[in-house]
């Protein structure tokens, strides 16, 4: 009987640790995973692009901020429709990504932005332009 229930006693802190640990460890990964995928340069080369074209159906004025990450680093491209994403770590380039194509022109031609990890796209009366924030 004393066996029993020492197994039954072992058998509930066992569990009760696990789920301690799993829920320590489980919001870790998912921040580190969250972090990994928002600042990937694929998803911000897209999403900027999109925000692009989506600000020239603004009628009169729109502003849109963009802000994939606090950490990482950006080096962004648009030239001729074409967005391209760079992700930068201790001042070396790490990934990049295949342009992506806007549906509108800006009104400047060639914007190169440098250290940038928040990003405003304007618009005001058909004028489109891209600047850091």
């Amino acid at each position: 009987m004393a066996s029993a229930l020492f197994n039954v006693v072992l058998t509930i802190m066992f569990t009760i640790l696990t789920i301690y640990l799993a829920m320590q460890i489980i919001p870790t990964f998912a921040e580190v995973v969250k972090n990994a995928v928002s600042s990937s340069p694929e998803v911000v080369n897209r999403d900027l692009a999109g925000l692009i074209t989506l600000s020239a159906a603004a009628p009169y004025k729109i502003a849109i901020t963009y802000n994939p990450s606090d950490a990482t680093y950006n080096i962004i491209k648009v030239s001729e429709r074409f967005v391209s994403v760079e992700k930068v770590e201790n001042e070396k380039v790490v990934a990049k990504a295949t342009p992506s194509k806007t549906a509108v022109d800006l009104t400047e031609p060639n914007v190169v932005l440098e250290n940038a990890n928040k990003i405003g796209v304007e618009n005001i009366v058909g004028k489109i332009n891209i600047r850091p924030k």
